[in-house]
């Protein structure tokens, strides 16, 4: 990634707006996020925060309102032509417990997220913390009652 942005392109995406980031988590690769990230992609979407592990930044963003139409049902509604800045709460923590980031799944249950809220077409964030293998983030989904 360093070297692609050495080479003068944008890695916050062709139309500036951060798809690649968030493409990077939704499509499970955690690992090509955080290399955004350290290439200089932008964190400014509470998703996105959450799947690097940057709890101070996902603490910022979670205080903002989201506008009532944002769906805590689809973890997609946080995409669309650009990347929306309506990720709940939900979204955030089976974002975080796919990336395995421990600590934000700790501090958003915590906070009072169920950690059995479903998103798309039922998935929760136990369904993604076991399917990645994240041991330590499935149990304490258990022990929260997942």
């Amino acid at each position: 990634m360093a070297s692609f942005a050495r080479s003068g392109q944008n890695v916050n995406g062709l139309d500036d707006d951060g798809m690649p980031i968030a493409g990077a988590l939704l499509f499970r690769y955690p690992a090509a996020a955080h290399a955004l990230a350290e290439a200089g992609a932008r964190v400014d979407n509470a998703m996105v925060a959450a799947g690097l592990g940057q709890l101070s930044v996902l603490r910022s963003l979670l205080t903002d309102a989201r506008p009532p139409e944002a769906d805590p049902g689809v973890l997609n509604s946080c995409i669309g032509p650009t990347l929306d800045r309506t990720t709940t709460p939900a979204q955030a923590l089976l974002v975080a417990a796919m990336a395995g980031e421990s600590t934000v799944v700790d501090y958003l249950i915590t906070a009072g997220v169920d950690p059995n809220t479903p998103l798309n077409h039922g998935i929760t964030a136990l369904h993604e913390a076991a399917f990645r293998g994240r041991r330590a983030v499935v149990e304490r989904l258990v022990e929260a009652g997942a």
